[in-house]
């Protein structure tokens, strides 16, 4: 059983990790269902149809583990992939030929920088944006450049470790690989290693001159694993199978330079996954849940403790709080958005115009952003329509003073400047905006025209944490009166959840499976047209291949509505290929009468819920309790 994610996909694996929180919970993925909008009904729990997806970003409001450590006097950091949002980019890339604008490249990464140190990584330095051979827009990485670079981004963690030593402070260092995921190791393996995100800056040095932040040649990968009996012929054409060779050599050499500053006995390490890989169901609430959770602390954490229990990564935040002392229940996460400039006068070109983003020769994109506007009739000015709207919302509904609480949005500033024009008004002066902003002040935007998003601020909430310390866990586990470990007095029950798929797994071994597609994808499932986990028939999926849950000989079930799985039958260990669900074995019958009412026990009471149609799924945000 052990180690599980609880979402099968990059970002909201990543921010269930650094929030310790269900990424249903995330405020960036309920902003994409509005309460009460169309269609939508009011509450998350009446919700049936949210899918979890690349949609939880971190956004003001959010808590992280490293915020937390942070206001406890720990050092923070971060390196490799970051894939939690940051400013989109206009120029996705260096269109300079030969990728040589190294400044434009350094503050375009920049972005990503400052977006990860808002969220408590004092030091982030050596990130990717987002995947590496991402394509989309806000991908800042040309063609030429995408490849992994560990010895890079292993570079920057000891550089971090070599501040802790300096400064002499407790930290924390959040290492994210960028492989296994694709591009398909073997091509940057083959590719010289000074090409690094920043720019081809070591060009005309062989290999051996180029600085390798100590890691062993990249070029022996295949015949260290070759001579060390990896001999499976697929090895040289294998994505991942490399990728863990050159990831075992990065981890060696951070832990010796933990052992060389003598800091391992005072050191707690953590190796999760944030998914399994696409071969065996990426996506999916299926096995691709079940990954890697190894933490190492010599004299502290018994090994092999807990091999066999129930956990998960919504539970590497309260442990590393108890750890370090820190009480969840004190802290308090920062409120959401208040004011968010996004636009001044002059034209969107403006080459000053900082609150557009635009950087010299960096500009970053969004989408729409809520109009501002002031009257110099209404005496009431300055006036602004939708304080209460969503923030990515749109509508084209009526506006004015003390008009409809609807939103209207812009993306450009000749846009935003009509839709007052039409309202007899004009976009509002900063003066107007902040108070004591004058021409004369020397305020930021110094009397330039801009608009802005809500400038209501919520009241900060309590932290709830969805996992638990696996503090009792790693230093021996839980034992009955006879001194005998019992399984289900550490945990009973996990939920998962990605897409429109949510499930239960039993400490014992069973998992129930829900599926639930909105109305216009069940129609296509229901017509026999194969359907991935996203929702998407073939030719509109984010995945080329087709899932192997459509054949036969894997996940003939993975369409069923209800599913449920014998994971240890005593022969096959993750067996999920045959579903119980309609069975009348006595085994099966009782195992799915308990995980329905595990939906409505204490431990899972504030957390989830089963209605009368079947439909499993987290209740509004409030903590799970166990």
């Amino acid at each position: 059983m052990g180690g599980h994610v609880t979402s099968t996909l990059c970002t909201p694996s990543r921010w269930s990790a650094l929030n310790g929180r269900f990424a249903s919970r995330s405020q960036d993925l309920l902003n994409d269902y509005p309460a009460g909008g169309p269609g939508r009904p009011l509450t998350l729990s009446a919700r049936p149809f949210l899918s979890i997806q690349w949609n939880t970003y971190l956004i003001e409001g959010d808590m992280t583990i490293a915020m937390a450590l942070q206001d406890h006097g720990y050092l923070t950091g971060a390196v490799g992939k970051w894939h939690l949002g940051a400013p989109r980019l206009i120029y996705p890339y260096d269109p300079s030929p030969h990728y040589q604008d190294y400044e434009l490249l350094e503050r375009q990464n920049n972005l990503t920088r400052e977006h990860c140190r808002e969220f408590g990584f004092g030091v982030c330095d050596r990130v990717y944006r987002s995947n590496v051979g991402a394509v989309e827009v806000n991908n800042d990485i040309p063609f030429e450049l995408k490849y992994h670079n560990l010895e890079w981004v292993t570079g920057g963690a000891l550089a971090f470790l070599g501040q802790a030593e300096r400064v002499k402070l407790p930290w924390f260092l959040y290492y994210a690989f960028t492989a296994p995921h694709g591009p398909p190791t073997r091509l940057s393996l083959n590719n010289p290693a000074y090409v690094t995100p920043l720019g081809i800056k070591y060009e005309g040095m062989t290999q051996q001159e180029w600085p390798q932040e100590h890691l062993q040649p990249r070029g022996t990968v295949y015949e260290r694993a070759l001579a060390a009996g990896v001999t499976d012929p697929d090895f040289q054409a294998s994505t991942s199978s490399p990728a863990i060779t050159w990831m075992d050599d990065a981890v060696e050499t951070l832990m010796a330079k933990v052992d060389e500053l003598g800091m391992r006995e005072q050191t707690m390490t953590i190796y999760i996954s944030d998914h399994q890989a696409d071969v065996i169901g990426k996506g999916t609430c299926y096995w691709a849940t079940n990954v890697p959770f190894i933490v190492n602390w010599p004299g502290t954490v018994a090994p092999a403790a807990g091999t066999e229990l129930l956990a998960y990564h919504l539970d590497v935040f309260p442990t590393i709080l108890d750890y370090a002392g820190v009480n969840a229940a004190s802290l308090t996460p920062l409120p959401g958005p208040t004011t968010a400039l996004v636009a001044c006068g002059g034209g969107d070109a403006n080459p000053q115009c900082h609150a557009l983003g635009v950087l010299e020769k960096t500009v970053f994109l969004d989408e729409k952003y809520g109009v501002r506007c002031c009257s110099d009739t209404v005496r009431a000015a300055p006036w602004r329509q939708g304080a209460d709207c969503a923030v990515w919302a749109e509508s084209d509904a009526g506006f004015g003073p003390g008009g409809s609480t609807q939103c209207h949005r812009s993306s450009t500033f000749a846009e935003a400047e009509a839709i007052c024009l039409a309202a007899s008004a004009r976009l509002c002066t900063a003066a107007e905006i902040h108070a004591g902003c004058t021409k004369t002040t020397g305020c930021a935007l110094d009397g330039a025209l801009i608009w802005t998003g809500d400038v209501t601020t919520p009241a900060p909430k309590p932290l709830h944490l969805d996992g638990k310390s696996l503090r009792p866990l790693l230093e021996g586990g839980p034992v009955n009166s006879a001194g005998k470990p019992e399984p289900w007095m550490w945990r009973r029950y996990i939920l998962l959840e990605v897409f429109y798929t949510r499930a239960v797994v039993s400490w014992d071994g069973w998992k129930y499976l829900a599926k639930r597609f909105p109305p216009e994808v069940q129609a296509l499932a229901d017509q026999g047209i194969p359907v991935d986990h996203q929702g998407l028939p073939p030719e509109h999926r984010q995945y080329l291949r087709l899932f192997k849950g459509e054949l036969p000989e894997h996940y003939p079930y993975y369409l069923d509505d209800d599913q449920l799985y014998h994971l240890y039958d005593g022969n096959t260990y993750l067996n999920e290929s045959v579903n119980l669900y309609d069975s009348n074995a006595p085994d099966a019958v009782a195992a799915l009468a308990k995980l329905e009412t595990a939906m409505a026990e204490a431990h899972f009471a504030d957390c989830c819920e089963r209605t009368s149609a079947g439909h499993m799924r987290l209740r509004d945000a409030s903590p799970q309790k166990e």
